[in-house]
């Protein structure tokens, strides 16, 4: 693995833990001067732990370099122009309202009574790990910090995917790159100010984690622990940790390994237990449901109208995807081979949000035209990730959906 991308790695884990212990000391009532200490000693031994053996390495190379330099540059130059000064709707009437709320230690709990469209039961990471950091700046510059910092997810994502795939291939590594600097929705939806993107780097980098655990099985506690944090990022969260989980049981659950991923998922599952069980109120698509849900099942109408969404949204906004997905599908019909289990992973998280529309109890166009493409957004740089392995020529990546899901052994050993 590249020394880089294990440093975003770290990162990431540091974003998740801060946000969960911030939220642990406001409980506890603790002066926000140690939960400074605990973040930086909490930091430090993520460091010790999980820093590479050699320093920080950047790509080498001249191509290499100015490819990088120039992603990085087309990617900010559009951010400058396309990022919503305040972020859209969901940002400073959720994320942004809830991240105040947490930011005043004395009234924090009054987040919960606002129960009509403030949604205090959406797991709190992004408002934790923002809440957080405006009281580390003493809250003189709430908004930089926030736009700063949803910038910051926005650039690190195609930055972690171009230093896994770079080595590989230069040229498949310098596509994706610019396909994300150029991909206007992306950088829209990236500097919204809303958790999606969070949630799709937390996902991304459990994909990551996992992929180098097979050499370094201390990647397989990061792995784990990012599942936690996509469910303590956003409620679907949990929806993506569920299937990822199943779909690598056989690493994650093996006798080897297990003791890995229950060290990984031990602070987020704490963490999500105490909010959702002592603080958070009931989720309003859990309590919609009712014996109206069966009959949902089988209207028809439902399953057109999330179809013709769910193609408009394709060609709106995940045309690079599409093709990407195209070729890949061609490629592995022309050599007559299963498509990588790890595609059919985010086929199946896609059908699961997709049959979510299909149950909801609110207007089906609106839940659809309000949502639906920023959930196809939380999958998108996944996605690029496993389709970048793919045409990279990454050899581990060969391992067919059939060895797996058809050979004799039992999926779950």
């Amino acid at each position: 693995m590249q020394n880089a991308g294990r440093y975003i790695l770290i990162t990431g884990a540091a974003i998740g833990s801060i946000s969960m212990l911030y939220f642990l000391s406001l409980i506890c009532g603790l002066p926000f001067w140690t939960d400074i200490i605990i973040a930086a000693i909490g930091c430090f031994y993520l460091y010790k732990f999980f820093k590479p053996s050699i320093g920080l390495d950047v790509p080498t190379g001249r191509l290499a370099i100015a490819v990088f330099i120039i992603g990085v540059v087309i990617l900010t130059n559009k951010v400058y122009y396309l990022a919503p000064k305040y972020g859209l709707w969901d940002a400073w009437a959720i994320w942004n309202l809830h991240a105040s709320y947490l930011a005043d230690a004395a009234h924090w709990k009054q987040m919960f009574l606002n129960k009509t469209f403030g949604h205090p039961d959406y797991p709190l990471a992004l408002p934790g790990i923002l809440a957080f950091l405006r009281r580390l700046f003493l809250g003189a510059i709430d908004m930089p910090v926030t736009y700063a910092f949803h910038f910051a997810v926005t650039l690190v994502i195609p930055v972690l995917i171009y230093f896994e795939t770079y080595a590989r291939s230069i040229f498949i590594a310098a596509l994706a790159l610019i396909l994300f600097a150029t991909n206007d929705f992306y950088l829209l939806q990236g500097t919204a100010q809303m958790a999606d993107t969070l949630l799709a780097f937390f996902f991304l980098c459990a994909l990551v984690s996992i992929e180098h655990g097979r050499q370094d099985r201390k990647m397989l506690i990061l792995a784990a622990f990012f599942l936690g944090c996509c469910a303590w990022t956003k409620n679907e969260g949990l929806i993506l940790a569920l299937i990822f989980l199943l779909f690598n049981a056989n690493i994650l659950f093996s006798r080897a390994n297990i003791k890995y991923f229950f060290l990984g998922i031990a602070l987020p599952a704490i963490t999500l237990a105490i909010f959702k069980l002592g603080y958070a109120p009931p989720n309003d698509m859990v309590q919609g449901q009712g014996k109206h849900t069966y009959d949902l099942l089988f209207e028809k109408e439902r399953y057109k109208l999330v179809y013709h969404f769910f193609k408009t949204n394709i060609k709106e906004s995940f045309r690079d995807v599409k093709y990407g997905v195209l070729i890949y599908i061609i490629i592995c019909i022309f050599r007559r081979q299963w498509p990588d289990r790890r595609l059919a992973m985010i086929a199946a998280c896609l059908l699961v949000y997709m049959m979510v529309y299909i149950v909801s109890p609110n207007d089906l166009e609106w839940h659809l035209f309000t949502s639906q493409n920023r959930l196809m957004h939380q999958l998108m740089p996944a996605t690029m990730y496993i389709l970048a392995l793919k045409f990279a020529g990454n050899p581990r990546a060969n391992q067919g959906f059939r060895v797996r899901f058809f050979s004799n052994r039992s999926f779950l050993q």
